[in-house]
């Protein structure tokens, strides 16, 4: 059998703070609007922002999953130049969402 070749992956190997880090100063925004932001996609259903700087997209998706009815956030950048593009998507873990409702004095938890 003939050994194939698997397309080329890249793996980011930045942890979730640094990428959302990294993403904040992209959109200029300050940590509290990105944990607002965050607030306001748990308390929505299905709900979504999508922002554009430059060529710079970024995307971040609120859903409950169907597997334990918890609220999932993800969040996606994706880069674009002339010859390639890249796109890197992180689950937002529940710990680092309870550490912002914890931080937050106008959201009473649930």
């Amino acid at each position: 059998m003939p050994n194939r070749k698997s397309p080329f992956v890249s793996t980011s190997t930045k942890d979730i703070i640094t990428f959302l880090d990294d993403v904040r100063i992209a959109l200029g925004f300050s940590q509290r609007q990105i944990d607002t932001m965050i607030l306001l996609l748990m308390k929505a259903d299905g709900a979504n922002f999508h922002f554009h700087v430059g060529n710079i997209g970024v995307s971040f998706d609120s859903f409950t999953s169907e597997d334990s009815d918890l609220k999932e956030i993800t969040v996606e950048k994706h880069i674009r130049e002339k010859n390639y593009s890249n796109t890197i998507s992180y689950k937002i873990p529940q710990v680092y969402i309870n550490s912002v409702m914890k931080k937050s004095s106008f959201v009473e938890s649930t």
